[in-house]
């Protein structure tokens, strides 16, 4: 179909194409700008918030539920690391959206037998209310975008700017993931099996990419690419093609999303694949399973590139029982 070919054209051209990342803001179980993260081996994982008032008035915040303050927070911390006050566009993704709001906007409905409600709970129960948010906040009537595709939220929302940025419709892109963790949340997801064991966690990341590589810039981010239905032995083959496409024949870090002690099947083959086991980072019992782990995972990428000037990291994210596969491809700038 012509949206299939659209989207093949599309990866072809984001492979010669680098953004540079100017700015990061990350709000995690441990804490704002951790570089080293400490397991917690805890049930659920919540974020460590900072003091909003060093970022918003009280006036301000009465108006906000938590995840509008953690991402709005995540945001500022971006630009202000980049020294960036206004983006040309702002991209957010989320996979379970506002859901504070959400369950408190059903709760009042099933308790005032739908009589008499309070409308704000029901505005900000959408998944875009975070970007709209950060529009109003910074003033900014440029291009505006929420990404909702589950696990890949994040990475299409990077795919957006990518795009963007290539096509030099925008110079400088606000790109972020929010997810909550709420106690019902938790207590619906932990009985559908979604954590199937796992901890769950929670998260707001936030980064400025730019088309121009400046002095401050912390790392280059070089490809984002998606494997829907395909088989885990079918991602042997594509890891192989993906890094020919880059023209890189290894990577000098693997980022994943299993822990440690227990690792994923697909995680595994990926390690076993790009021969790593001695250089993988593993990252969601650090911040907890949540949909937009990704963005914490891009956060912890910066970090270690910066740190390490490494040539190649390769963050790598599946679900669905390894049928759904995305690679970051990152390096030093």
């Amino acid at each position: 179909c012509f949206a299939c070919f659209c989207l093949k054209l599309l990866d072809q051209l984001l492979f010669t194409f680098n953004g540079s990342i100017q700015g990061k803001g990350i709000i995690a179980a441990n804490g704002c700008e951790a570089s080293l993260f400490e397991p917690n081996g805890l049930q659920k994982l919540n974020c460590v918030e900072p003091n909003y008032g060093d970022f918003f008035d009280n006036r301000t915040l009465r108006r906000m539920s938590r995840i509008i303050k953690l991402g709005a927070t995540s945001a500022f911390m971006a630009l202000k690391d980049a020294n960036i006050t206004q983006p040309d566009a702002i991209i957010v993704g989320t996979g379970f959206g506002c859901l504070e709001d959400t369950s408190m906007f059903l709760t009042k409905m099933i308790n005032n037998k739908e009589e008499l409600l309070n409308p704000t709970p029901f505005i900000f129960s959408t998944h875009n209310s975070i970007s709209g948010i950060l529009g109003i906040l910074l003033q900014s009537n440029g291009y505006n975008n929420t990404f909702s595709h589950r696990n890949f939220a994040f990475e299409s929302s990077l795919l957006d700017a990518l795009i963007l940025l290539y096509e030099e419709e925008i110079k400088v892109a606000l790109v972020g993931a929010v997810d909550e963790l709420t106690h019902d949340s938790f207590e619906i997801l932990n009985k559908l099996g979604y954590y199937k064991g796992k901890t769950a966690g929670e998260g707001a990341s936030f980064f400025v990419l730019s088309s121009k590589k400046e002095e401050h810039s912390i790392a280059k981010l070089k490809a984002v690419k998606f494997y829907s239905n395909y088989s885990i032995d079918e991602m042997k083959i594509n890891t192989t093609n993906f890094l020919i496409e880059n023209g890189i024949d290894k990577v000098d870090k693997l980022i994943i999303g299993s822990n440690k002690e227990n690792i994923e099947l697909a995680d595994a083959i990926m390690i076993e694949t790009l021969k790593m086991q001695d250089k993988t980072i593993f990252f969601k019992h650090f911040c907890g399973e949540f949909p937009s782990s990704s963005g914490f995972a891009f956060g912890v990428a910066c970090s270690v590139i910066k740190k390490e000037r490494l040539k190649n990291i390769l963050i790598y994210n599946q679900y669905d029982d390894g049928n759904n596969h995305s690679f970051i491809l990152l390096s030093a700038c």
